[in-house]
């Protein structure tokens, strides 16, 4: 029955080319909450011996076909509130998270995020968009507390991790190394020096200023990408002197090194 109500309200989106009200978005997520995804997605079913990959190619195509279709909509769409907007965003995040979750296999469960990752970024989709969407897939949410003993209720941080991850994360971190932060941005620049700050917060890990719980937690890009930020920043304060002092991207780096100095100080009080 809740299958069934799954693929009505799925049909009912496709019957126009639009983005997915709220009630609709919210049901599609209540289901999933309620079963796991291969047994509500039309087609789907799960294999043990196969290492559930029967049932991936559903789930697979609803995640980078419809999922990703209603993401892209909903960040074009002009009939949707700001405050609407955001709760529909997430609650698809949340759907992607249970659909990945229910995909045993890691190579499969990176496939599908890649592509969406790429089709995003290929949009332009706002980077506070995507890295709000991080957060809800690799945080340790309400429903993995309830069914943590299930292996597939599993923290996606190694699926987040990409070479995409990696890509946008090194191109807007070059990009911050020569916007200022927001304390010092020009009016007309302060909310995309806020999303560009947050971004590369999420991505490496540190709190958001002044919105403490909205964090990974942990670094989410390689350290190859780590060491090409900190040469960007070096060769802009070489440069440019003492211009670049309240780059966002220096201040991300500072925040990271004073991070580790005080971990590092916790450690040798704790000897």
């Amino acid at each position: 029955a809740l299958s069934m109500v799954f693929h009505d309200v799925i049909s009912s989106i496709q019957k126009s080319p639009r983005a997915p009200k709220l009630h609709e978005v919210t049901l599609l997520l209540n289901i999933l909450h309620s079963c796991p995804s291969y047994d509500i997605i039309p087609g789907s079913q799960q294999n043990d011996d196969a290492n559930g990959e029967a049932a991936v190619f559903s789930i697979d195509h609803f995640c980078t076909n419809e999922l990703l279709m209603w993401m892209l909509q909903a960040t074009k769409s002009k009939a949707i509130s700001d405050d609407n907007f955001k709760v529909i965003q997430n609650h698809l995040f949340r759907i992607l998270r249970l659909c990945l979750v229910s995909i045993r296999s890691i190579a499969i469960q990176s496939k599908v995020w890649e592509a969406i990752l790429r089709e995003l970024v290929s949009a332009h989709c706002a980077l506070g968009m995507i890295g709000n969407g991080i957060i809800t897939l690799v945080s340790l949410e309400e429903e993995t507390e309830k069914r943590k003993e299930d292996e597939q209720e599993q923290l996606l941080m190694d699926v987040v991790r990409c070479r995409g991850l990696d890509e946008l994360s090194l191109e807007v971190g070059v990009a911050a190394s020569n916007l200022l932060t927001v304390g010092d941005a020009k009016e007309e620049d302060y909310v995309h020096s806020m999303e560009v700050d947050q971004f590369l917060r999420i991505v490496t890990g540190l709190k958001k200023k002044n919105h403490c719980a909205a964090t990974t937690g942990s670094m989410l890009i390689s350290a190859s990408v780590l060491e090409q930020l900190y040469a960007t920043c070096l060769e802009h304060s070489e440069a440019h002197g003492s211009s670049s002092s309240s780059s966002v991207l220096l201040g991300i780096l500072l925040d990271l090194t004073l991070l580790d100095l005080n971990l590092m100080n916790d450690k040798e009080r704790v000897v």
